[in-house]
């Protein structure tokens, strides 16, 4: 009886070292697959002539920052926030008024992953004009 034990045992190492041979190289297993979502909900909110605030979450704790420009090219970031969060904001100022601006969020979380959404636009409010009596 001890023979057919010892089979089945040996069979199934060779089963299991077959898997690993046979494992096509630079293929990631399933424990090895990270999937990395992007910022979700970005939204410029409470927009002025000179200011912006930038909103969005992620879905584990990171840090936030915002590129911005009037290209999108960008050219302008604000200080990095280590502050870890999954819900973010960030105002922009010095902003011109009646410009339309690019800008797009970049979050890392704590194990080094960085993510970065795609380009969105908001205009800041146009000067303020005065009527005209006459």
């Amino acid at each position: 009886m001890k023979k057919p034990l010892l089979w089945l045992i040996s069979a199934l190492a060779i089963v299991a070292v077959a898997a690993m041979v046979f494992t096509p190289m630079g293929c990631p297993t399933p424990a090895a697959t990270v999937e990395q979502a992007g910022p979700l909900g970005v939204v410029a909110l409470d927009i002025t002539q000179t200011t912006a605030t930038i909103t969005w979450n992620t879905d584990v704790e990171a840090t936030s920052q915002v590129q911005y420009g009037e290209t999108t090219g960008y050219g302008s970031t604000t200080p990095f926030s280590a502050a870890l969060a999954t819900s973010h904001s960030v105002t922009l100022s010095g902003l011109s008024p009646g410009t339309t601006y690019h800008f797009r969020v970049i979050s890392e979380d704590a194990s080094g992953n960085l993510i970065r959404s795609s380009d969105f636009t908001f205009a800041a409010l146009p000067p303020e004009t005065l009527p005209v009596e006459g």
